[in-house]
């Protein structure tokens, strides 16, 4: 069995049909207490959802924790963090910090945000740093996939987005 390294080009590992700006995203996912999530139960005028390989890595556990921080200042929105990570283990990672207002989720179970957004990498079946803001109906209003791989998310174009939108 090869090796995968998670580097370079973020668009040489996963598939080039992923969700686009304009696009309906609905998916259900797993809570932290094993719950069933579904997108439409977030009811907030725009929906922050932040996709990370892992929240084990440094850089999925700093762009967690930044948003974390500053998305309280923004009333308009709530906040997703999706891995494909136990949520135990996003628990653990982020009990220190996570508030209510701060959905964390996992796609380990029925992969289909992965599955309907296409951002997943091919060889490993985990998700890509990136970010979408859905509006009330779902519809992708910001996509941003971070590339280079292991980079990460643009803070402020997503606080700009928001601020915009207020």
């Amino acid at each position: 069995m090869g090796t995968f390294k998670l580097d370079g080009d973020v668009f040489l590992h996963i598939k080039q049909d992923i969700i686009k700006v304009g696009d309906k995203l609905e998916f259900k996912a797993i809570n932290g207490d094993m719950s069933d999530f579904h997108i439409d139960d977030v009811r907030a005028k725009y929906k922050v959802i932040s996709s990370i390989p892992s929240i084990d890595t440094s850089v999925c556990y700093t762009q967690t924790v930044k948003f974390n921080e500053s998305m309280k200042d923004y009333n308009n929105a709530r906040l997703i963090t999706i891995s494909r990570d136990l949520p135990f283990a996003q628990e653990r990672c982020c009990k220190s910090f996570k508030d209510e207002a701060h959905f964390l989720i996992s796609d380990y179970n029925y992969r289909d945000f992965g599955a309907k957004s296409g951002l997943v990498f091919t060889d490993s079946q985990i998700l890509p740093w990136a970010v979408i803001i859905l509006n009330e109906d779902n519809i992708v209003e910001y996509l941003e996939v971070v590339n280079p791989v292991g980079n990460e998310s643009n803070y402020q174009a997503v606080y700009d987005f928001l601020s915009s939108k207020k």
